[in-house]
């Protein structure tokens, strides 16, 4: 076991970080390597420069682990709002006014969220930060490209509301 003696030791571990709509994935790793002043940081996931989302930030020896956690069960918290839809999928695009959800009831809602309960296919937006031919979708998608993405299998094992 070596001690370490030229100083105070270095921050090692995840962060949590809550990246906000406008900042790219990159630029916080960026800052967290300036605030720690260490040259391995990392992240187990791109977000959307427009999405915001918790960034989970490795830093050091830490780094390894995010194969690890990028691919173990994860929580999600979701805020939905009915009536209206968005061409980007996020806050970047403004909402338009898409119909008329007054007959729409709780149950409604529970009976058709339940539905995505399982092994089900996805799109992912095009304004997201999947690959495609080694770009970002949202930055084709900003570029004015046509923009295909292939659904893929996700499995959500439960809801609550």
């Amino acid at each position: 076991m070596s001690v370490h003696t030229d100083g105070p030791m270095p921050f090692i571990g995840m962060l949590n970080i809550l990246k906000l709509p406008g900042m790219s994935s990159h630029s916080v790793i960026s800052r967290v390597r300036n605030i720690y002043n260490i040259k391995r940081v990392g992240h187990t996931g791109t977000l959307d420069p427009y999405a915001g989302g918790v960034l989970l930030v490795a830093i050091g020896p830490a780094t390894r682990l995010s194969d690890y956690i990028d691919s173990a069960l994860k929580t999600y918290l979701a805020e939905i709002t009915l009536g209206y839809h968005s061409v980007s999928a996020d806050a970047e695009k403004v909402a338009i006014k898409s119909g008329d959800i007054s007959k729409i009831t709780d149950e409604d809602i529970y009976r058709v969220s339940r539905e995505f309960i399982g092994n089900i296919k996805q799109r992912p937006p095009i304004f997201s930060a999947v690959f495609i031919d080694g770009v970002r979708a949202y930055e084709l998608a900003r570029d004015g490209a046509e923009v295909e993405i292939k659904e893929r299998e996700i499995t959500i094992l439960s809801l609550r509301y």
